[in-house]
């Protein structure tokens, strides 16, 4: 069984400033099969993290970008970050995820001699 995690390694372009572009922006693609406004708003709502990443220390860490109609490479390919227009109730993709998932054990409270959780 295979598992892939998408890691970013943001590096300021210069290292001296309090707040920076990194050398290289975490890109994420909206799909072209996205209806109506729901881009605009997807678009809005990933932004919204560039408030976070620069209190870090970063500016503009995120970038969207809209995959062109006529484009040459498919969002479904693990290298590109993506979010996607599904139009079936449960996706294949969803389906093996659920069979390989990895959960963490449920840790179960103690309780006392009343009988309350510690």
């Amino acid at each position: 069984m295979r598992f892939s995690v998408q890691r970013w390694r943001l590096e300021k372009k210069d290292p001296s400033a309090a707040v920076s572009e990194p050398v290289k922006p975490i890109t994420f693609w909206l799909s072209n099969e996205i209806p109506g406004e729901a881009p605009r708003t997807d678009r809005l709502g990933i932004l919204e993290w560039n408030k976070a990443f620069e209190k870090a220390g970063f500016k503009d860490a995120i970038v969207v970008r809209q995959q062109p109609d006529d484009a040459d490479f498919d969002l479904g390919e693990t290298q590109y970050s993506s979010i996607r227009w599904m139009t079936t109730a449960t996706p294949s993709f969803a389906r093996s995820a659920r069979r390989r998932s990895i959960r963490a054990p449920v840790k179960s409270s103690t309780r006392t001699s009343a009988g309350t959780p510690t």
